[in-house]
């Protein structure tokens, strides 16, 4: 056989192999590219102190203070607040079948508020905006259906203390029948971007008071 010929065909599969590479190397550039086109730009922002108080009254439900504090942190986490809060409850039992509808729940943490372009350099966190849902969940301690009263009072009492924006409320707590779904907040907020998010020690846990 032409020796010319056997050197085509060992030559053949590494051309091959080169340009297969060369082609996943430039599909991956493209999505990458497109993902980041795709993503919304981080903006100067800076963590802004909050202090707020939310009375409850005449909830359905008997919640304990574990209960409590395990509901609002998963709000906290959601919207965005730096995970240094501290979640204070009152009117509330640790244990027990004791009766407590109204209980006060007193919130302090950091949430991000944008800055304008001339105040940038003050900017401590970088921030990107972000939709997030308060809706029932399948996790140990979330907001599950029976918080529908619940989480109506955080989204009046809270939410309105927040530079947040409620983009829907679906919320349907009396409705008769057993909806799977009886409520859904959608808010549009901000969130430190992935890679800026300020190294913080997580608020403590519920602690008798």
């Amino acid at each position: 056989m032409n020796s010319s010929f056997l050197l085509r065909l060992r030559t053949r599969p590494p051309a091959l192999k080169s340009v297969f590479v060369a082609l996943v190397a430039a599909a991956s550039a493209a999505h990458a590219i497109q993902a980041m086109a795709a993503a919304p730009p981080s903006q100067a922002a800076v963590w802004m102190q909050h202090m707020v108080q939310v009375q409850l009254r005449n909830l359905p439900k008997n919640y304990s203070c574990y209960d409590l504090w395990y509901r609002f942190r998963e709000v906290l986490q959601k919207i965005g607040a730096r995970p240094d809060w501290k979640i204070t409850t009152q009117g509330c039992v640790f244990s027990g079948a004791t009766e407590a509808r109204s209980p006060q729940v007193e919130l302090e943490f950091y949430f991000p508020e944008a800055l304008p372009p001339a105040q940038a350099k003050w900017s401590d966190v970088k921030a990107i905006p972000s939709t997030v849902a308060l809706e029932p969940g399948s996790a140990p301690n979330a907001l599950d259906r029976s918080d529908c009263e619940l989480v109506k009072q955080i989204k009046d009492a809270l939410l309105p203390a927040l530079p947040v924006q409620v983009l829907e409320a679906h919320i349907e707590c009396g409705s008769p029948g057993n909806l799977k779904h009886p409520y859904r907040i959608t808010i549009q907020t901000l969130t430190a971007a992935p890679t800026d998010a300020a190294p913080t020690t997580p608020g403590s846990g519920p602690a008798p008071h």
